[in-house]
């Protein structure tokens, strides 16, 4: 039988637990076209430096698959700049790419990759074909009708108009500065 005191078992301190404390912060949020002008600007400010192109990837799968058409290899490109930097498609692409090719044998109504892209390059190549009766022309204004059309996209996209309308369609809320709200764990109690 064993027998002990507190004596022989020194007490020792616990160290005090920190209780998990909640803190509720009330924010005001504003829609879109609720903002100030100034409130506006900053949105389509942080919008345009943070968010990337949604379409790049399908962009350059129609580019490629419109050049693998006539066995033509993409080897370098940089295009979708609106403010500045240099757009340019380079790829493998001579008279011979063409050889055997005819014109009312070809189909023009194709979409590789079901991208709008495919119809922009197709239609393109077909009009110059068939204009200059010269593929390998029809093949350069089709890649350069293609820059412009996603240059085009690019500046829409990342216009006021363009962001009001991913704005609504994501329903985005902003605080007065303009600053997108990002609820990230935010419990969001709506008011009534």
């Amino acid at each position: 039988m064993c027998v002990s005191t507190l004596e022989s078992f020194p007490l020792i301190p616990l160290a005090p637990r920190k209780m998990p404390t909640t803190v509720s912060v009330v924010y005001t949020l504003f829609k879109l076209e609720e903002l100030s002008k100034e409130a506006k600007a900053k949105a389509l400010e942080d919008f345009c430096s943070e968010d990337m192109y949604p379409w790049h990837k399908e962009n350059i799968a129609s580019l490629e698959a419109f050049c693998e058409r006539f066995n033509v290899a993409v080897k370098d490109y940089s295009f979708g700049y609106i403010y500045g930097g240099r757009n340019y498609i380079k790829t493998n692409v001579d008279n011979n790419s063409f050889r055997g090719l005819k014109f009312k044998e070809f189909d023009f109504e194709q979409m590789p990759t079901g991208h709008c892209m495919d119809c922009t390059l197709f239609k393109a190549f077909q009009k110059c074909w068939e204009k200059t009766g010269s593929a390998y022309k029809a093949f350069q204004n089709a890649i350069e009708e293609f820059l412009v059309e996603v240059n085009k996209d690019v500046e829409q996209y990342f216009s006021m108009e363009g962001f009001t309308s991913m704005s609504e369609v994501n329903e985005w809320t902003y605080l007065e500065s303009g600053k997108l709200f990002m609820p990230d764990n935010a419990t969001i109690i709506p008011s009534h």
